[in-house]
């Protein structure tokens, strides 16, 4: 589809109902499909802030501390949600760990644990 006529819908979705998680996700994800992880950051940052916030945004902000450099942030970001029910994991979730891990060295081996019993 077309990104920017997406997102022009998502942004008028937002100015209706400003903590629409949802669209605060789609939004980050065309930031960055366009490669802005900053304006990426600036939408998740709402998302996560919602009162329930979704696996999606917590595991899109986690990639995005990645993109920026900063393992830690992700690590915290992505750590409630992989220590939860495997079955409830999102697959792009697990990805996302998974580069966290591979990022973070083997001193994070251990933290694998909670997602390792997961099907896939």
């Amino acid at each position: 589809g077309n990104r920017l006529e997406g997102a022009t819908w998502y942004k008028a979705l937002l100015a209706l109902e400003p903590q629409h998680g949802s669209a605060l996700c789609r939004l980050a994800t065309v930031a960055l499909m366009e490669q802005s992880t900053y304006e990426a950051r600036a939408f998740l940052l709402r998302a996560v802030q919602c009162e329930r916030p979704s696996q999606e945004a917590v595991a899109l902000m986690g990639y995005v501390h990645l993109l920026q450099g900063n393992t830690d942030k992700a690590r915290e970001s992505l750590a409630p949600v992989v220590q939860g029910p495997a079955e409830k994991i999102r697959p792009e979730t697990r990805l996302y760990w998974s580069l966290v891990l591979a990022d973070g060295g083997s001193e994070q081996a251990a933290a694998l644990e909670p997602v390792a019993g997961a099907k896939t």
